[in-house]
């Protein structure tokens, strides 16, 4: 019985470990774009560029100079940046370069959440986008021009249904150092979120309404999770593991200013919404250490299961090193 329990406790240590690693993992990932991201807004030739991209639209010239210099940028980060997308948005929020090029520059994205950060896109025919401005809504929200880098909502890719999230950071009219800066386009960076890396026994969910049918818990990444129909959108978790990892969120968010927290990511009877198994699991926030909690809280969670292989190598270790009674 002794054995039993030790075996139990270690499985479940090792689940609650796993899933703040893997979490805490994903969370680097994340602030590495937005520093790559930070790192390229400051340059003063980009703010040059697009502010002559912005005085005169139709200067095929200048587009060509600053797709140059995105490109070139680009190559100087080396592995940091191969196979990834680099853009910019000009203040009306056209696509004046891409890196690789593709048929999208010339296009307007205006109405994307990447761009002015509403929280989900909005309709491309909605009137009111003549008037949006870059970052619009994340700058109202951030106490510091300095905090004002952005992980938009997901959206779906129109050529492969998978899911996408984009990276984002203003670009200003003046150097950090001024003050009663503009902001007169944006720096983007789509991410595919499957290229987050999880082992088999992990999978992400996000907590906040979703902009497909604005309901709460949808699977964003699963090794099991395909490519699927337009229509077809990935399940969801259940009411139960999304009421614990709501008040599991609220805490460990408090518990950045001091607070203890109480609420326990293990879950006894996880029910994979994907593969429909049904073992033991922990699941923690994704929450950006470093940054603001507007910033910092993605909104995100990882689930670890227990595999069997997973369980049976646990119980093995712990009866290996506990001496029979």
């Amino acid at each position: 019985m002794q054995n039993s329990h030790a075996a139990e406790a270690a499985r479940v240590r090792n689940l609650k470990l796993s899933a703040g690693f893997l979490a805490q993992a994903i969370g680097d990932e994340i602030d590495l774009r937005w520093r790559l991201l930070e790192t390229e807004v400051r340059s003063a030739e980009l703010r040059r560029l697009v502010m002559a991209t912005n005085a005169a639209p139709e200067d095929q010239a200048v587009r060509r100079e600053l797709s140059s210099w995105l490109n070139d940028r680009k190559s100087c980060r080396g592995t940091v940046a191969e196979g990834a997308v680099w853009a910019v948005y000009g203040a009306d929020g056209v696509q004046v370069a891409r890196s690789p090029r593709a048929n999208s520059v010339g296009r307007s994205f205006q109405h994307r959440d990447y761009f002015h950060g509403f929280g989900r896109d909005k309709p491309e025919d909605n009137p009111e986008l003549a008037a949006v401005k870059p970052f619009e809504y994340v700058l109202r929200q951030v106490t510091s021009e300095h905090d004002a880098v952005y992980m938009s909502c997901v959206f779906q890719s129109s050529n492969t249904n998978r899911l996408i999230v984009s990276f984002a950071a203003p670009i200003w009219d003046k150097p950090d150092e001024e003050e009663n800066r503009t902001a007169i386009g944006v720096f983007a960076i789509p991410v595919e979120i499957k290229d987050f890396e999880l082992p088999l026994n992990a999978m992400m969910f996000q907590l906040d309404n979703d902009p497909f049918e604005n309901k709460p818990g949808l699977v964003i990444a699963h090794p099991q999770l395909g490519n699927r129909s337009e229509e077809q959108l990935p399940p969801r978790i259940s009411e139960e593991v999304f009421e614990t990892a709501r008040q599991l969120r609220a805490e460990r968010l408090m518990r950045r200013g001091g607070f203890v927290a109480t609420v326990d990511g293990f879950i006894r009877k996880f029910h994979d919404p994907v593969t429909d198994v049904v073992s033991l699991g922990a699941m923690e926030p994704i929450i950006i250490q470093g940054r603001p909690d507007v910033v910092g809280d993605t909104g995100w969670f990882v689930v670890v299961s227990e595999t069997e292989a997973t369980a049976t190598t646990q119980t093995d270790s712990v009866n290996e090193e506990t001496p029979a009674n």
